[in-house]
């Protein structure tokens, strides 16, 4: 479903006030964001404009959290109060996938401004440049020319990247294979790219002096997400434990301080299931989210690493999405829907 048509929809919910009779009523939700840049990105050609938010929309957003008497806490104080069963009021939590360094330039000024905490899950290997994300890098290569050539399982393949058009058509057809790859397959494809195209383009993360700055402010929390952002679920059971464990550990020699905090790459049923939930338990992760879209309930304590998240999305930059995403009210029929086939499996997942 395109944007346009989900934000149509949303809007109608919205002018039905869907929210106050159809909510789900959890006590909370975890936003799921990654970039938080200044200004929107520029130019036509942007397959993924919705990973980045405003920094303007992130406190307009908090602020209006925070008039609604909502809080703002951090993850791991999230799942402690789920864990503990205390009473809370409805809370709401911030994490920000991959490390990006604009979640320092950007973002940490917005949080710092209110006090607020938020989290901040690293691909360990995109700061070490052992990895690379490659949908940055499709991007910057499609951009800058008007043929993509490639070497793909053997066979050469190109596609015209004069327009717009063409220029989405070749990364929509170049992503799916890419997210499915193997690390290693990856690495050595996207390095073709960049010899033929221009060489690789300028890292958008973190470092790690910057991680360990924010650190330093007790504001931000970090986790894992893995050391080169596999489709856990793709990967042999040794591997994807490597994974895991690898980037707990590189994380923790950096902070000098514990990560029990992971983030699944992708985080849809596709990439991460039972196996990579009982794979993060084996890791010493004590909770872990996904992108499942759901808000949060008491009874996800009895599950914490399947946590769902809400989107914090570049295209849907509204104060009324906000609060319709923290009442479930959009999301309710996919998971009365997996709920159910849950308890058709006789499985304990529908908690």
């Amino acid at each position: 479903m395109s944007p346009r048509i989900q934000r149509f929809v949303l809007d109608l919910l919205c002018c039905a006030r869907a929210d106050s009779w159809l909510g789900a009523r959890g006590v909370g939700g975890i936003f799921a964001g990654h970039r938080v840049l200044p200004d929107p990105p520029a130019g036509a050609f942007a397959p993924n404009r919705a990973l980045a938010i405003s920094a303007e929309f992130l406190e307009a957003v908090l602020r209006h959290l925070s008039d609604r008497g909502i809080a703002v806490v951090a993850l791991g104080e999230a799942v402690r109060g789920l864990a503990e069963g205390t009473k809370q009021r409805p809370m709401a939590c911030f994490t920000f996938d991959d490390g990006y360094a604009d979640n320092y330039l950007a973002a940490l000024p917005v949080f710092a401004r209110l006090g607020l905490p938020f989290t901040v899950f690293i691909t360990t290997g995109f700061l070490d440049g052992t990895a690379t994300p490659w949908w940055h890098a499709l991007e910057t290569a499609i951009a800058r020319t008007e043929r993509l050539t490639i070497e793909q399982e053997g066979r050469r393949r190109s596609w015209p990247t004069r327009s717009t058009t063409e220029k989405l058509a070749a990364y929509r057809a170049l992503a799916p294979w890419l997210k499915a790859a193997d690390p290693c397959r990856r690495s050595a494809f996207l390095g073709d790219i960049a010899d033929r195209h221009g060489g690789p383009p300028q890292s958008p993360m973190l470092t790690w002096p910057m991680v360990r700055e924010m650190a330093r402010s007790d504001l931000v929390e970090f986790g894992c997400h893995t050391v080169a952002h596999p489709m856990l679920s793709r990967l042999p059971r040794e591997e994807a434990s490597r994974e895991l464990v690898e980037a707990r550990g590189r994380l923790e020699e950096e902070l000098g301080r514990p990560a029990t905090l992971l983030a699944y790459p992708y985080g849809d049923a596709a990439s991460a299931g039972r196996r990579e939930f009982d794979l993060a338990r084996a890791a010493g992760f004590s909770a872990a989210v996904t992108t499942r879209r759901a808000t949060l309930t008491r009874l996800a304590a009895h599950d914490p690493l399947d946590l769902p998240r809400l989107p914090l999305n570049g295209n849907f930059q509204r104060i009324s999405y906000i609060d319709l995403f923290l009442s479930g009210t959009p999301f309710l029929p996919g998971e009365l829907a997996r709920r159910a086939r849950a308890r058709w499996r006789g499985s304990d997942a529908s908690l």
